[in-house]
């Protein structure tokens, strides 16, 4: 599989957690942390990686070529947390010109998915998946174009993720059209509470949802 040379990946994963009760970076696919997976599974497609963490939080072991990007504010949202991560993604390659947004709590999301996304990308326009009535930031390819509007918001007082779909043109791929990448929808999954885990591990069991997304 080819990585990509223009896209990076900007992976959050500094939120409190409060309904699952734990830090969901930790959480175990398989015997890999979610981040640890999810890291894995973008490097392998996407260069360069940055980790958007807590300013305290502690993380698995991560490949030294990874960036980690620690909130300068807390608690005031994933929206600037991805300002902080694209920073960080242009200071290590200034001539990319996208960026591929994933959340520690989507463990699923596998190779194919990222490499289809990326495939479908049009300059200067985001992409994202539409599954339900409103399309999902994640896994979602953005320009790095955006920077200076998605600024523009944060100075304004928007916190919500949402908004960052109304920084660039928009593209949205139905979740049906991924039907022959993912079938059952794993790399759609958010995890966000005890009882999102066991049903994730129970519905497609960690060998069979693990190799689809290796």
């Amino acid at each position: 599989m080819t990585t990509d040379q223009t896209t990076g990946a900007i992976i959050l994963c500094g939120g409190r957690s409060v309904r699952m009760g734990s830090d969901k970076a930790w959480l175990k696919a398989g015997n890999e942390p979610f981040l640890s997976r999810i890291v894995r599974v973008a490097d392998t497609v996407l260069q360069p990686v940055v980790v958007v963490a807590a300013d305290e939080q502690t993380l698995p072991d991560l490949p030294r070529h990874i960036y980690v990007v620690r909130d300068e504010i807390p608690d005031c949202g994933p929206l600037i947390g991805c300002l902080s991560g694209l920073d960080a993604l242009l200071a290590a390659r200034p001539d990319a010109n996208s960026f591929c947004l994933l959340s520690v709590d989507m463990p699923a999301v596998g190779t194919e998915l990222l490499s289809d996304l990326v495939a479908r990308r049009k300059p200067d326009r985001a992409l994202v998946i539409c599954e339900g009535p409103r399309p999902s930031p994640f896994p979602g390819i953005y320009p790095a174009s955006l920077r200076d509007r998605l600024s523009e918001k944060i100075t304004g007082g928007e916190r919500r993720l949402q908004a960052l779909l109304k920084c660039a043109p928009l593209d949205e791929v139905p979740a049906d059209d991924l039907r022959s990448i993912d079938p059952g929808r794993a790399g759609l999954q958010n995890i966000n509470t005890p009882e999102d885990y066991q049903r994730l591990t129970k519905d497609f069991g960690d060998h069979q949802w693990l190799q689809r997304g290796s």
